[in-house]
């Protein structure tokens, strides 16, 4: 699951920290972390019934390990513990997540409908 800002998944606008390439890993689903927290209540996570729906609604596949990935690897934490904290315990953060991906040229990724190897 990656949690970074829907324009930058979609290859529409550039990362807050330019990698060598652009887009998303391959099967990623994009939820960013701001959609699991309440704007009205300062950022408090909302309801967990309320994210699971949300994660539900994405296509989260709960049936095994959920990896979180971001720019850094610093958001991906935050929606690794509201995962762990809706009772998924295997849950992982990519460290380096879209910042090591997308400079490595080996690794392949997905810009909008196409995948490039």
């Amino acid at each position: 699951m990656d949690v970074r800002r829907p324009r930058s998944f979609k290859d529409i606008d550039s990362e807050l920290h330019p990698t060598r390439k652009q887009g998303h890993i391959l099967k990623s689903i994009n939820l960013p972390y701001l959609a699991l927290m309440d704007p009205e209540k300062n950022g408090i996570f909302k309801y967990f019934a309320v994210i699971s729906s949300v994660m539900n609604s994405v296509g989260l596949d709960f049936s095994g390990p959920i990896v979180k990935s971001c720019g850094s690897g610093v958001s991906a934490c935050v929606a690794a513990l509201v995962v762990y904290l809706i009772g998924r315990t295997e849950v992982a953060v990519c460290d380096s997540s879209w910042a090591d991906w997308g400079d490595n040229l080996i690794l392949p990724v997905k810009r909008g409908a196409i995948q490039i190897p």
